[in-house]
């Protein structure tokens, strides 16, 4: 949260995503939706191109993964609705990278971004560089680095995202759809990291990462594509333990043991919920 401008459009993404939803399940009209969700689009700002067009993402993959979706009036509405929301900032943005000088070779590069993240501050949603940077004066970002540092709050976060994960395993709706959203998410913040446990394109990426590629180097922005399934996931997995109740076999227990497995369910949803907070 210490960036408005990539914090924003995390929060607007859910909110692109859903009218294409309601419309491709025939609960809005395809224009209606494909207008909302470019609202949606044009709330991100223009301030930093590369996390609305991650942005974009889930509802990209939403749409191509719909049988016939180059037939579908929403994938046509929804893409002017694309062009609409984002001309007055990508024209610009294009006409002015001819004349701007070379910033991003003069910042940090792929390797200073991507080697303090591993596989659980992916799932963590802790990898956004920052907040792992560690000064003489002390952490860059106090609140970030107590996230990657304190054995609490990493317990914490990692039990939330194994919730998340264990809703994906219960079969959760659009399954199929939220587990590519979520390795395409994995893929591209983990690729890159160079540490003891690397992956074999780590070379080849940042060298993308610092050259054609350049303006993706904070692969951080990426983190709504695992934030949503994972989201989705935890926000099932809570359906599902409210729902729980006693089979026929509690009926042979005690009184007292029948009355705990009722609030079994409410007393690990309550954990979930305070570890989120």
């Amino acid at each position: 949260g210490g960036i408005s401008s990539e914090a924003q459009p995390v929060l607007l993404t859910p909110l692109i995503l859903a009218p294409l939803v309601a419309a491709t399940n025939g609960r809005m009209a395809p224009r209606r939706a494909a207008a909302i969700s470019g609202l949606a689009i044009l709330l991100c700002g223009g301030v930093n191109a590369t996390a609305t067009l991650l942005a974009i993402v889930p509802a990209v993959v939403w749409l191509v993964t719909r049988t016939g979706w180059w037939r579908r009036r929403l994938t046509w509405w929804w893409g002017l609705a694309v062009i609409c929301a984002t001309a007055w900032w990508a024209v610009p943005l294009l006409l002015l990278g001819r004349y701007s000088p070379p910033f991003l070779d003069w910042i940090e590069n792929a390797r200073m971004v991507s080697s303090p993240i591993d596989l659980l501050d992916v799932a963590r949603g802790t990898t956004h560089w920052l907040g792992h940077l560690l000064t003489a004066q002390g952490p860059w970002w106090p609140a970030g680095y107590e996230l990657v540092s304190s054995p609490g709050l990493v317990l914490a976060t990692a039990v939330v995202a194994a919730a998340g994960l264990a809703g994906l395993a219960l079969r959760a709706p659009h399954r199929g759809f939220l587990i590519i959203l979520l390795v395409i998410g994995i893929l591209v913040i983990s690729l890159p990291h160079s540490g003891p446990m690397s992956s074999p394109l780590t070379e080849v990426s940042q060298r993308l990462l610092d050259g054609p590629l350049s303006p993706l180097r904070n692969v951080h922005k990426a983190d709504p594509l695992i934030r949503l399934p994972l989201s989705v996931g935890l926000a099932y997995l809570l359906l599902r333990v409210s729902a729980w109740r006693p089979t026929p076999r509690t009926r042979l227990c005690p009184p007292l043991l029948r009355r705990y497995a009722h609030a079994g369910p409410s007393a690990i949803a309550g954990v979930i919920v305070v570890s989120v907070v």
